[in-house]
């Protein structure tokens, strides 16, 4: 418990600091080869659309099966300093040979920014419903949806540092409390915080690809590795590991 409270310390610094440093930060400037990029797939862009999709595995760490990992969002950039947008997160798969599980969170998000040339810091709430865990076997059936949905709040931080024109490296957190019902073996919790930390690596493809400059202002694929120290209202704690992978379009 001790481990998981430390780590849990370390991602909320790391957090404190970002925010800091985007109080601190001054104006805004150009970004390296028109965009930056940022935690999850996503982009910096000083205005436009930008759409991000990728997919991976996840583990509850004490299970022997991971759970296919879906995730995207959408995002749109008013000013260089303020973006807003919607997204995703879906996890599911057969962690046994007798129980099925579907994860869902959907949210809407605000993030503030600060760009340089090369780096790129954002920090932001997001509001959603989860339903944490909708399971079924072949002795219950399916549950009913709606009984397990719950309001979620989250904060989140992240930052990019892009070296050359094409590749750069993101980390992010994010701290997620829910009221969806989570179903962990034969007992239930309606309340959870979930630290989420990300590392990653982004590859910016538009310098290979000129035909796409001039509908495009941005084109990556990117891959990402996520821990994440589940806190349960009871104090059980469950750890989580992922990778995921996909691509972003800024427009």
């Amino acid at each position: 418990m001790l481990v998981h409270r430390s780590r849990a310390g370390i991602s909320f610094a790391f957090a404190v600091l970002c925010w800091v440093g985007m109080a601190m930060a001054g104006a805004t400037a150009k970004p390296l080869g028109g965009s930056l990029p940022y935690p999850n797939g996503t982009l910096y862009v000083p205005k436009g659309l930008v759409g991000v999709f990728g997919g991976g595995q996840i583990r509850d760490l004490r299970e022997d099966l991971g759970l296919f990992l879906w995730q995207g969002e959408f995002g749109f950039f008013y000013k260089p300093w303020l973006s807003a947008g919607a997204g995703f997160r879906i996890k599911a798969g057969e962690p046994s040979d007798i129980e099925q599980k579907v994860e869902n969170r959907y949210f809407v998000f605000t993030r503030a920014h600060r760009a340089w040339n090369h780096v790129a810091i954002y920090a932001g709430p997001q509001v959603g419903v989860d339903n944490l865990n909708l399971t079924s076997s072949p002795d219950t059936g399916t549950h009913d949806v709606f009984s397990k949905t719950g309001a979620s709040l989250g904060l989140e931080f992240g930052l990019g540092y892009k070296p050359l024109p094409w590749v750069g490296v993101t980390f992010g957190n994010r701290f997620e409390y829910s009221l969806a019902n989570l179903t962990s073996g034969t007992r239930s919790a309606s309340r959870t915080l979930n630290v989420r930390g990300m590392p990653g690596l982004s590859f910016d493809l538009l310098p290979f690809l000129p035909g796409l400059k001039e509908s495009v202002s941005a084109f990556t694929a990117f891959c990402e590795y996520q821990r994440a120290f589940l806190f349960i209202v009871d104090h059980r704690q469950r750890t989580e590991s992922a990778w995921m992978a996909g691509g972003s379009i800024a427009f």
